[in-house]
């Protein structure tokens, strides 16, 4: 197990010279680790490396202190080097690599990596916690005042007896777009009630996803900072605030 060691100004220059040879995170500017033993430096994201960026300042102080040692780097984002004039000779430059190797991702190297899962099959464990007595209380009360407002949004607006606009239908990721699709072209002639029950809808819903799939303080906050909201305004603007 690797133990992470902090290094703030407390520790004296003798004692931080014993921290770094050691290894792990390594300290060039000042010598204050011998750059020849470091073996070599490994870079992600390379995409993102420029001539000003800190790290390309600290390949170059290694390469100035060591000679041999390798500098090897990594990215996921290739495209991203089709941009722009010469991007790839100057990180390469940047970096002091001379060697570029591209390997395509959906051929040679997934089917590497497929081919070594598949000698070794994870084991897939399934827990299955159960809602507790009030969780269930809390979300059977939002089922309830959720079903009220879309009858109300309907007793306002005969026209949306589509069966898209259905409380089953609300619950999946799809409620804003399936709102916006029927409403949209009307928005201009609905009514302030109206309005404010599609926010009641948006609101339900946030707080019935909060309610399984964040903690109890999560929700808590959640359902707080409605009611500060609702003081703000000073009266009740929606169904959903009868449900604090």
């Amino acid at each position: 197990m690797i133990i992470l060691q902090s290094v703030t100004s407390d520790v004296h220059s003798n004692e931080r010279y014993n921290v770094y040879t050691k290894g792990g995170v390594l300290f060039f500017l000042t010598d204050r680790i011998p750059a020849h033993l470091v073996t070599g430096i490994l870079v992600y994201g390379v995409h993102k490396i420029t001539e000003s960026c800190q790290e390309a300042f600290i390949r170059r102080l290694y390469r100035q202190k060591n000679k041999t040692g390798f500098i090897k780097a990594f990215t996921d984002k290739a495209t991203s080097f089709s941009s722009g004039f010469c991007k790839i000779e100057r990180v390469m430059r940047n970096l002091f690599v001379k060697m570029l190797f591209l390997w395509p991702w959906y051929y040679t190297f997934q089917a590497s990596v497929n081919t070594t899962l598949d000698k070794h099959k994870p084991d897939v464990v399934e827990l299955h916690v159960s809602q507790t007595p009030a969780i269930r209380a809390i979300q059977s009360s939002i089922l309830d005042i959720m079903n009220t407002c879309w009858k109300e949004l309907k007793r306002y607006n005969p026209t949306l007896e589509e069966e898209d606009l259905s409380l089953e239908n609300s619950l999946g990721t799809s409620l804003e777009k399936t709102i916006r699709h029927y409403l949209d072209p009307l928005w201009h002639q609905l009514g302030s009630r109206t309005k404010s029950l599609i926010q009641d809808l948006k609101i339900l819903r946030t707080l019935l996803l909060c309610l399984t799939q964040n903690d109890c303080v999560t929700f808590l906050n959640l359902q707080e900072s409605l009611r500060t909201s609702q003081k703000s305004f000073g009266s009740n603007s929606g169904t959903v605030y009868y449900f604090f």
